[in-house]
């Protein structure tokens, strides 16, 4: 089940952490944020979208949301939660949504955007200092252009650095934050077990072109990033054989 077909904002009680880029920023001065999802998580029998799908499946699904930080989950997402009277905030466990976590005394930040947490913390006088062994760990390729993956989980910030994907946010009533661990299989597979997990994956991954196929026939708005890479292409190859044609193309 599509838990929705829509994709707007949903009003509940609480401050929106999320601007319409889909850029959220939570410091411990602003504890009082709603529910949010940014992208969609992919469960075993539901697809949760956005804000709304997450209302609803806040509404209808008898499994709590905090069930979902004791083991990763498919998708590109960062989720944010009430659970007995704690915050959290976590994201997938692929790599494709990253934290950003800045941490001075009791006064904390974090964000999915390195350039805005920087732009936040310089609005509220932080003084920010530059983190050279991170900057020139930036530089390979004999210097020719800055590199594309961080080599730690240090930034290029002094005290801002990337959350590891196992871990999730906790943040209780009072503004403390704690990092929370989640268990990530680490059973190694044989040949033929591999087999079926990518039997599996490939067509989990069918199934959501063919949800995006049912969502366009719906009328919900289909955007498509393209980065010119071997994946983004196969991606829209596969949207073009479903018929669906992307109301937004990004390069």
């Amino acid at each position: 089940m599509v838990w929705p077909m829509g994709f707007e904002a949903v009003k509940q009680a609480g401050m929106n952490p999320v601007d319409s880029r889909g850029i959220v920023y939570i410091d411990s001065g602003s504890l009082d944020f709603q529910d949010f999802l940014i992208g969609y998580v992919h469960l075993p029998r539901d697809v949760i979208i956005g804000n709304e799908g997450l209302q609803r499946f806040v509404e209808k699904s008898p499994h709590p949301l905090v069930s979902m930080l004791s083991s990763p989950h498919p998708g590109r997402y960062v989720l944010g939660f009430e659970s007995q009277g704690k915050k959290y905030v976590t994201v997938d466990s692929s790599g494709q949504e990253v934290l950003y976590l800045y941490e001075d005394g009791e006064f904390w930040a974090c964000s999915n955007s390195f350039l805005l947490l920087v732009e936040k913390l310089v609005g509220r006088g932080k003084l920010l200092r530059p983190n050279w062994p991170a900057i020139y760990g930036f530089f390979h390729n004999s210097g020719k252009h800055l590199g594309e993956h961080l080599f730690s989980l240090e930034t290029t910030i002094k005290g801002i650095r990337v959350v590891r994907q196992e871990v999730s946010l906790e943040i209780c009533h009072q503004g403390s934050l704690r990092e929370v661990e989640c268990k990530v299989s680490d059973r190694i597979c044989t040949r033929e077990e591999y087999l079926d997990v990518l039997r599996d994956y490939l067509s989990s991954q069918v199934g959501l072109v063919r949800l995006l196929a049912h969502a366009a026939s719906h009328s919900a708005p289909i955007q498509v990033e393209l980065s010119g890479g071997y994946d983004s292409r196969f991606v829209l190859a596969m949207l073009g054989a479903a018929n669906v044609n992307p109301d937004k193309y990004f390069v």
